[in-house]
């Protein structure tokens, strides 16, 4: 079995992942070659468990840097509209902040009342729409990258195949400019370059040589990632062993407000048919949202070709959801909540989604139209409820906290538009 499907992107994820695994041990299908769990430890984190010297990056030697403080991923708005002392300032680099957060509103909201912010991109996207200043990226292919193993066992390091154009630099150009100029010069020498931050990060754990194009990919080690997960026996646990009850949990949540319960158990959505009954009464269907077949979340919908394969924003509806609201194959629809709506959405009838549950691709922009996250809540989906930390930590472990949001614990309701 695999985790890392969709579970995650409900509230209660984390549950179903720790229950999933616990089935695996019961029937005894963990580290077995016909049959294990993945992710049930380290294994699953091995960038932030040891694989990665982060450190040596992230705190130069003989640096001096006091306790700062961490935003979760999944509260971002949270942490701009709440943070005390406030957030003034934010970049937003490799990734669609405003798209890819939930409750756009509430994270226009944030970005609104930010005395900077600064958008480093290659396209005007939804964040540069609503930047105080944009700075030009570059192409994956006109700087060094680690392309690091993802549902795979190997890593490859990318080299520049051109020179960047105009007066874009890679990122790591950009943030060590910026110390230069906070005073830092020492930390920040002008002769390194991206291979050696490389080497920083992952020498120590990968033949670095070996991986870089086009030498590579490279096969990571048997330590960090086993040909079978957990054929020892071995577990990093405070017993060593496979733990139902986990006192590692129970421990965690003294320390931090959340469902870190010692043992698996069941708890319904933030929001579900089944769990808020009175909202599903106002909201009777689920929309969920799937990676685009022809897309990278946010990424490659403004490119002319990838509109023309992949068409207007779609919405999946079974059919006897469909005929209780007189929908067709090819009507526009309108779907909304109390957190916003979506007009204009074409309706694509079919049985590849259950009644009572929609389907509306996940990455689409703002301003494109059917961005679903108009309709999604700010619900966190792991065990920690950093919401009531006001979206800021101290500490942070991403096997024991999680760092995603409940996207899916969304109700709606769909109309035939006229």
């Amino acid at each position: 079995m695999s985790c890392g499907c969709g579970q995650q992107r409900y509230s209660n994820g984390h549950q179903v992942q720790r229950a999933l695994a616990s089935l695996a041990a019961v029937c005894g299908h963990i580290g077995k070659e016909y049959g294990t769990y993945e992710f049930v430890s380290n294994l699953g984190f091995p960038g932030f468990e040891g694989f990665m010297q982060s450190a040596n990056v992230a705190v130069p030697k003989n640096a001096k840097i006091d306790k700062t403080r961490m935003i979760n991923i999944s509260a971002v708005a949270t942490a701009m509209l709440h943070a005390d002392p406030p957030i003034k300032g934010i970049i937003s680099w490799r990734g669609g902040l405003i798209s890819q957060q939930p409750y756009i509103d509430v994270t226009l909201e944030a970005v609104k009342q930010l005395d900077m912010f600064v958008v480093i991109e290659q396209f005007m996207t939804d964040d540069t729409d609503y930047a105080d200043l944009v700075l030009p990226a570059c192409h994956f292919l006109e700087q060094y990258g680690l392309h690091t193993s993802y549902w795979h066992h190997y890593n490859q390091i990318l080299v520049p195949v051109c020179q960047p154009y105009y007066e874009a630099v890679p990122d790591v150009e950009i943030f060590e400019e910026l110390g230069r100029r906070l005073g830092f010069e020492e930390y920040f020498p002008r002769e390194r370059n991206g291979i050696d931050y490389i080497r920083m990060l992952v020498g120590m754990n990968t033949d670095v040589d070996a991986a870089i194009s086009p030498n590579g990919p490279a096969k990571v080690s048997e330590e960090w990632a086993p040909r079978i997960p957990y054929k020892d026996g071995k577990f990093n646990t405070p017993s060593g062993k496979f733990e139902f009850y986990s006192s590692v949990m129970e421990e965690r949540g003294k320390k931090f407000p959340g469902d870190y319960h010692p043992l698996p158990h069941f708890i319904e959505p933030d929001e579900s048919i089944k769990g808020t009954p009175e909202l599903a009464k106002k909201y009777p269907l689920n929309i969920v949202s799937q990676h685009p077949s022809f897309r990278c979340h946010s990424q490659y919908y403004n490119l002319p070709w990838i509109k023309e394969i992949e068409g207007p924003a779609k919405v999946h509806i079974n059919q006897l959801d469909a005929d209780a609201r007189g929908i067709k194959i090819g009507d526009k629809v309108r779907i909304f909540n109390d957190r916003g709506e979506l007009v204009d959405i074409m309706a694509k009838v079919s049985i590849l989604v259950k009644p009572g549950v929609v389907e509306l691709n996940s990455g689409m922009w703002l301003k494109l139209g059917g961005n679903v996250n108009v309709l999604t809540s700010l619900s966190q989906g792991g065990p920690r409820d950093t919401l009531k930390e006001k979206g800021i930590m101290y500490e942070y472990s991403p096997l024991y906290d999680g760092n995603t949001t409940g996207y899916f614990n969304t109700l709606v309701e769909i109309e035939k538009m006229r």
